[in-house]
């Protein structure tokens, strides 16, 4: 069951302020129409603002984005998203941009996870897309803060923290390139991560700018500086 679906010439839309609760999907914004055919012309008007919208322990993906058009632009401002993912279910997104290729900002909002245990969850989960940039946003106990692959020009500048057990990293990237990163990675309690940031060891992670200061050395399974960043297997 999904909550809201925007498919197609989605034009000029603004949702604002939707109470959205325990279901698979929050919000789906497809590029494609109703027969599952890309519309590819930049002019196609996919342009969407999603205001200050609650979805609450959804199953799947709280926020879900894909299927854009190159002339796409998606604001997403103050958005409080739940993940409530299940061990047998998919992995589990307060946020999803796919296959995106024109241009989407996330500005502030919450983004957490009521499952912490699982090691397939994903605060911000950005494949196969450009220009999405990512500021102010707080993201709380995903497996992974955020997950950006093949994917370029993304700037973030999130507050990613854990409150129970240990994951993998802040940020894991893998084939991202001309990207800005310079979060702040954190926790409380017994919250960990073994990297602040993991790239995942393959060359194709080119001209990046990182910036690690806002990474807390207490918020690491080591305790040490050099955890900070895991980059191409060093």
């Amino acid at each position: 069951t999904t909550g809201i679906c925007l498919y197609g010439y989605m034009a000029d839309t603004w949702i604002n302020q939707v109470d959205l609760s325990k279901l698979s999907n929050g919000v789906i914004v497809d590029g494609r129409t109703s027969a599952g055919v890309a519309i590819t012309a930049a002019m196609a008007q996919q342009d969407v603002i999603l205001d200050r919208i609650v979805a609450d322990t959804m199953q799947s993906n709280a926020m879900f984005l894909t299927n854009l058009n190159a002339g796409s632009m998606v604001q997403v401002t103050d958005c409080y998203l739940s993940a409530n993912t299940v061990a047998a279910q998919s992995p589990g997104n307060g946020i999803q941009v796919l296959s995106c290729g024109g241009a989407v900002n996330i500005h502030g909002g919450i983004l957490m996870c009521s499952t912490p245990a699982l090691a397939n969850t994903y605060g911000i989960q950005i494949q196969g897309s450009n220009n999405v940039t990512v500021h102010g946003t707080l993201i709380k106990d995903f497996a992974f803060g955020m997950f950006c692959a093949y994917s370029t020009g993304v700037w973030a500048s999130a507050i990613i923290t854990r409150t129970e057990g240990t994951s993998n990293a802040g940020i894991y990237i893998d084939n991202l390139s001309r990207s800005h990163l310079v979060p702040i990675v954190c926790s409380t309690g017994a919250g960990r991560w073994t990297y602040g940031i993991n790239s995942a060891g393959t060359v194709n992670d080119h001209h990046n700018e990182i910036n690690i200061t806002g990474i807390q050395i207490s918020s690491l399974t080591t305790g040490l500086a050099t955890s900070k960043i895991y980059y191409n297997g060093a």
